[in-house]
């Protein structure tokens, strides 16, 4: 009697561990999709913020190179370094990082094969680093540093001249 009971719920008992079984594989897949969801929307929200601060250090860069030439040379400067820009994320798949100003550096420069010069008659465009500059006009008085500057750019027009 009571194998005859025992292979009468034998089928429900299986029935019904074969159903907890298939909650819990579905309880874990359910989980994994939902975390695999939110992880996709997080890289995606990663990925617009990085294309924003992309876009802003852009406006940036052009900004400042505005403010630096004349808006003809601004324009071809911006021109090559978009150029650059172009040459770089197809070689690097993208993985470009724009955060230093090597390329508006290489742009401006000229890069390789490229110049942005133009020839104004009776002018000379000086860029020099003074070493030390710095720390001398921290501890010199303004007067003094202005007076260092007006000469050394006096002895510059004499040589140039």
């Amino acid at each position: 009697a009571f194998m005859l009971r025992w292979f009468a719920i034998l089928p429900l008992v299986s029935l019904l561990l074969f159903s907890i079984v298939i909650l819990c594989v579905s309880y874990f897949v359910e989980r994994g999709a939902r975390r695999a969801f939110v992880n996709n929307e997080l890289v995606e929200a990663f990925d617009r913020r990085r294309e924003r601060e992309n876009e802003l250090k852009k406006k940036v860069q052009e900004n400042l190179i505005h403010s630096i030439f004349p808006p003809a040379i601004a324009k071809e400067v911006i021109a090559l370094q978009e150029e650059d820009l172009a040459e770089a994320d197809s070689s690097l798949e993208g993985s470009l990082n724009i955060n230093n100003m090597e390329l508006s550096l290489q742009a401006i420069a000229g890069g390789i094969g490229k110049t942005v010069a133009r020839l104004h008659m009776n002018v000379t465009i000086l860029f020099t680093d003074i070493v030390g500059f710095t720390a001398m006009s921290r501890v010199s008085l303004p007067y003094e540093v202005m007076e260092f500057l007006h000469k050394l750019f006096v002895r510059f027009d004499e040589l140039v001249d």
